[in-house]
């Protein structure tokens, strides 16, 4: 058999979690105790080989049954009886000689005796037929259950007004209102970071040691290349970008339609359109650099890049206190549209600063330190002359 199920696990729309039952069958008139995996996997049988509308055929029963004596042979590995009566059986399939559809005539073949399997689900089927509308209709008490903690399931989804106005009046108080307002987040995204998030940081870096090495970001690549992975890049990344976008604010807004309406959650889209919409950002660059348009703003593009760790920090201090109540306490006071204001000023201020910085000193401040600790030695700071400002040492 070429292909395998490995689990019996279902990802999709809910399905009631199997209820082991403890039969037992009867193989060659020895009885065997199945345990949970081989008892679902033969109370499927039968029900396959009782169906009217599409039955099993010799080929399918020869693939189920080898897969079910293995497993048997799995949970009694003690019972030599199951290898030697496992190919004289499938050899009795592949003669015809094998019985193995179950209706009223006929239960199954004689030496595969699922007789109690069959009697169980004949009581359950005559039960169900005997039952009231009203009777169908009741759920069972793990649906109860279920049902009665969708509310809370479904409230936690959707935003809270008055969560949120509590969080804007934390978050614009004092250094010590927005620690507390912030801890509980932040450690939760360290501790998720640090198991899950750390394979995807792994990842996107060994992506861009790739790319590196190909001479994707040393201008090396033809003109074509770049054109081509922008299109790619921007074209597919962006449509992606738009069904996630949607994707989660029906995520939100009907978590219930949500769910009903799409197995796999958009969430999987993230890391590929982050990933083109990267590749796409690096080609216009890499174009923009190579058509020799607007040299400065290559230059000064080159400066902030090489004061990378100040900037990244620098900008976290800016905003922090922009944003926040101990400084300026602009926190949700400014639209979406007008975030981007504040992106482009952030950005032009460190356009501006690394490239008169770096015309003095040879690293950024926080480049600096690093780098002492690395050697664990005080690095030289300031350029002492014009050849060592001019070959960017």
């Amino acid at each position: 058999m070429k292909y395998v199920m490995q689990s019996l696990k279902h990802n999709g729309i809910y399905v009631p979690q199997y209820e082991y039952k403890e039969f037992s069958i009867k193989i060659d008139g020895r009885p065997v105790k199945l345990q949970s995996k081989s008892e679902q996997m033969a109370v499927a049988w039968v029900r396959k080989a009782q169906s009217k509308t599409s039955p099993p055929d010799r080929v399918y029963y020869g693939n189920f049954i080898q897969e079910l004596l293995k497993q048997l042979q799995l949970e009694n590995p003690s019972m030599n009886l199951l290898e030697s009566f496992t190919n004289k059986h499938l050899a009795g399939v592949d003669r015809n000689e094998v019985t193995f559809l179950i209706d009223d005539t006929s239960r199954g073949n004689r030496d595969i005796d699922l007789t109690e399997i069959i009697e169980n689900l004949r009581r359950e089927q005559e039960k169900k037929l005997a039952m009231t509308r009203e009777e169908k209709k009741k759920l069972t008490p793990e649906q109860e259950k279920a049902l009665n903690a969708w509310p809370e399931i479904e409230k936690n989804n959707k935003p809270d007004s008055a969560r949120s106005a509590e969080r804007v009046t934390e978050m614009r108080g004092s250094y010590a209102q927005v620690w507390n307002e912030l801890l509980p987040g932040s450690a939760g995204y360290e501790i998720g970071y640090t198991y899950e998030g750390l394979w995807d940081i792994l990842c996107m870096m060994f992506i861009g040691m790739a790319l590196f090495k190909a001479g994707f970001f040393s201008n090396q690549v033809r003109g074509s290349t770049y054109l081509m992975t922008l299109l790619l890049g921007y074209g597919v990344g962006i449509t992606l970008g738009y069904y996630f976008f949607k994707g989660i604010s029906n995520n939100f807004l009907h978590l219930g339609v949500y769910l009903d309406s799409y197995r796999v959650p958009h969430n999987i889209l993230y890391d590929f359109r982050r990933l083109l919409l990267c590749l796409g950002h690096t080609s216009l660059l890499m174009l923009v650099y190579r058509s020799r348009l607007v040299p400065w703003l290559m230059k000064a593009l080159a400066n902030v890049g090489q004061m990378a760790f100040t900037n990244y920090l620098v900008q976290s201090i800016i905003c922090t206190l922009f944003f926040y109540g101990y400084g300026l306490g602009n926190y949700h006071k400014l639209s979406f549209h007008q975030l981007y204001y504040v992106v482009f000023a952030v950005w032009i201020l460190q356009l501006i600063y690394s490239s008169i910085w770096l015309k003095y000193f040879r690293f950024g401040p926080f480049e600096w330190v690093w780098r002492s600790l690395t050697y664990w030695k005080k690095q030289p700071m300031r350029i002492e002359n014009q050849k060592d400002a001019s070959s960017g040492v």
